[in-house]
């Protein structure tokens, strides 16, 4: 009877246990986002000289970032910005995400844009292919000339107001020398952005890293210019006579152009009005690509004559240094060398010196830590005999860059006491063994021959306790239904945020502010002032638009006397203002603009979320 009645326990819970795991697969299903990639173009046919408008869209989401497209046979793209959507139909909640590009054609021709792949999530999405063609234009030589001739106009004189200068530290230097190299871009009385790190040829040199870019003013030929300097270093690895360089650099002009009346046609999307993108719309964006004059420069080979014994390949002015811990042992304890270079060079040349200690040593292998200008090698040592009296002199050998010839640096001997060991305590130095290839170890069966004491007595258990009448076991059968009253509260919650829009984007909010703020502070951080206050702008808009349920678009510093009627406290309002005139003030005149400004800015644009945030709606 007693086993009837286990059978059937265990019989119930496996019931649960099927049903809980139903339950999470199909809720996991139903949360799963359903996403499709689409693109698509303005038109599939243009003429040379103008431009093709292609959309990345994403739907079912709003959260991936833009991707970045590869190369595109006949054009050259340039990233406008993202546009996101939701719609509600039949009370269903869409939402969808476009990134907007540009495509300028290069040469005429019939040209394919491939399938593009975007990965997000651990999913793959790819897109339809599309196919554009790029004929000559067909007014010939007459409005677009006149466009090409202002765009000239325009352009004219820039020479000697926005150029790029490379530098070299030397023109002569040995292999694996330090050349620090230099590339400043000028600009002056002119509206430049996204600027790009410089790329040079360095055929025959290996390059270091870029270094963080310095920003200052500098006087040259009686005009200021505003400087952004790259600078790193580069190391000759073969010799004769080579070149640096010329030295590109890609950023983008912007240009002022002439405001046209635009059609009262309602073609336009009067929903994407944007003051931002009202302001770009009277700037053209004109990709340039400055190159400097390249550097010639002699590598020579190290002189062969007068080597020491000792020298390793280590290029520069150095000093060494020897310590040694502890100086008292017994024979088979480890002794520690410290070995530190100090001075100025290629510290990627420096090696260990050579120890040369004899048989009355066990060494082992030389651990190195790299620091500003500074290069240390720690190294453990054991005596074996007690007869050893001293550490050995140690030589360290490097080619000076600064006088031409080779020096070598001696450090010892060091004096050390070795005390022998206890009667009947034999030396051990152990290493590991270097195990036969194929060989394995031995498999040791204990309790064949004797019978092994059992030190542990193991689990006990109680006889006759029964899982049922467990406490924990009982306890642990209410997760199931707390995880399905969980999961139905959680479908609750979604079906209203499906359903109330006015209510999913108050809860958004937040956290979309918390987001816009971190993307801010990062800008902030990068000392980026005009992207920074697009982003302060954008995130105002987003913000106000979800939690008072506004269209984002037309959000201006207009909104505020709108607010004023919602009993507002005045002193928001007053921030609001003062945030929003901020980001005026940046449009118009990014020159005036500093690290404080930007500072305040951001602090106030995080008491205005805060503040907004403890008013309920």
């Amino acid at each position: 009877m007693k086993d009837l009645k286990q059978k059937l326990k265990i019989q119930s819970l496996e019931r649960v246990f099927i049903l809980f795991l139903i339950i999470v697969s199909v809720s996991s299903i139903s949360l799963a986002e359903d996403i499709s990639f689409e693109v698509t173009a303005d038109r599939n046919k243009v003429y040379l000289g103008s431009i093709v408008r292609l959309d990345l869209n994403f739907y079912g989401t709003q959260n991936i970032p833009p991707p970045d497209l590869p190369d595109i046979e006949g054009f050259k793209w340039q990233y406008l910005g993202p546009s996101s959507r939701i719609s509600i139909v039949n009370g269903v909640t869409s939402t969808s995400i476009t990134y907007m590009y540009t495509l300028h054609p290069l040469r005429t021709g019939i040209f394919q844009i491939p399938p593009l792949v975007v990965h997000y999530k651990g999913r793959t999405y790819t897109s339809n292919p599309i196919q554009i063609e790029v004929e000559k234009s067909q007014f010939g030589q007459t409005s677009r000339s006149v466009e090409e001739k202002a765009y000239d106009e325009k352009l004219s004189g820039l020479e000697d107001r926005v150029f790029l200068i490379m530098e070299a530290g030397k023109k002569r230097a040995y292999i694996n020398e330090i050349i620090p190299v230099m590339i400043k871009f000028y600009v002056r009385r002119l509206s430049v952005r996204d600027i790009q790190y410089p790329q040079f040829s360095h055929e025959g040199f290996l390059v270091d890293k870029y270094d963080k870019p310095r920003q200052y003013r500098e006087v040259l030929s009686g005009n200021l210019y505003e400087v952004v300097e790259f600078t790193t270093n580069v190391y000759g690895i073969r010799p004769g006579q080579l070149k640096l360089g010329p030295a590109e650099l890609k950023c983008n002009l912007l240009i002022k152009k002439s405001r046209r009346r635009r059609s009262s046609s309602f073609d336009d999307d009067f929903f994407s009005s944007d003051p931002f993108d009202d302001f770009f719309e009277h700037y053209e964006r004109h990709p340039l690509n400055l190159t400097s004059l390249n550097i010639p420069v002699t590598i020579t080979e190290l002189p062969k004559e007068d080597v020491p014994a000792g020298f390793k390949g280590a290029i520069g002015d150095y000093r060494f240094y020897l310590e040694c811990d502890p100086k008292e042992i017994k024979a088979g304890d480890p002794i520690t060398l410290k070995m530190t270079i100090t001075g100025e060079g290629n510290f990627k040349t420096v090696e260990a010196p050579s120890l040369g200690l004899g048989d009355g040593f066990k060494v082992y292998d030389p651990e190195s830590k790299q620091e500003a200008n500074r290069k240390i090698f720690e190294q453990v040592v054991i005596p074996k005999d007690d007869k050893i009296k001293e550490i050995p002199r140690i030589i360290f050998s490097f080619f000076n860059t600064k006088t031409g010839d080779y020096h070598t640096v001696a450090k010892g001997p060091i004096p050390i006491t070795v005390r022998p060991l206890p009667k009947g305590e034999e030396l051990r130095v152990f290493e590991a063994p270097a195990a036969p290839r194929g060989e394995t170890g031995r498999m040791e069966i204990l309790g064949r021959d004797i019978i092994y004491i059992k030190d542990a007595p193991g689990t006990l258990r109680r006889k006759d306790d029964f899982l049922y009448k467990n406490r924990l076991f009982i306890v642990l059968q209410f997760i199931p239904l707390l995880t399905v009253m969980g999961l139905f509260l959680f479908q609750k919650r979604r079906e209203r945020l499906q359903r109330d829009v006015r209510y999913a984007r108050r809860i958004r909010a937040p956290r979309k502010a918390r987001k816009n703020l971190r993307m801010a502070h990062g800008l902030l951080a990068a000392g980026k002032p005009a992207e920074f206050y697009n982003a302060v702008f954008k995130a105002l808009q987003e913000y106000l638009g979800d939690k008072f349920h506004l269209p984002t678009g037309g959000i201006t510093s207009d909104v505020v006397e709108d607010l004023s009627r919602r009993n507002i406290n005045g002193d928001i309002l007053n921030k609001l203002k003062e945030c929003f005139a901020d980001c005026d003030m940046a449009r118009y005149a990014p020159s005036s603009i500093t690290r404080e400004d930007m500072d305040k800015t951001y602090r106030l644009f995080g008491e205005i979320i805060d503040r907004l945030e403890r008013i309920k709606i």
